[in-house]
């Protein structure tokens, strides 16, 4: 976001993109910028911690999405990732 700030702008048009959406930044405008991003019904979820943050609520609201805090550890991040990427964690149902 800090480099294209607009970068997920071609991804809002119509009703949305992504289904599911990790923001792992911390930084309201990434969340921001996702949640215009996300297709109806989509899942959220925050990982990064910057702070207090104000959210698009009517967004959220009229998208009926679904905003999922997890607290994570650097260490899991990259098996996590693995993981996905085998096939062992299916995220299709997220």
């Amino acid at each position: 976001m800090k480099d294209e700030p607009d970068g997920l702008a071609g991804y809002a048009s119509d009703k949305g993109y992504f289904d599911v959406f990790y923001e792992c930044s911390g930084a309201q405008q990434a969340l921001a910028a996702g949640i215009g991003a996300m297709r109806p019904r989509g899942i959220i979820v925050q990982l990064g911690l910057g702070g207090d943050m104000t959210l698009p609520m009517m967004q959220i609201t009229a998208k009926e999405l679904e905003l999922r805090g997890s607290f994570r550890f650097h260490e899991e991040f990259p098996v996590a990732v693995r993981l996905m990427q085998s096939g062992l964690v299916d995220v299709k149902p997220l």
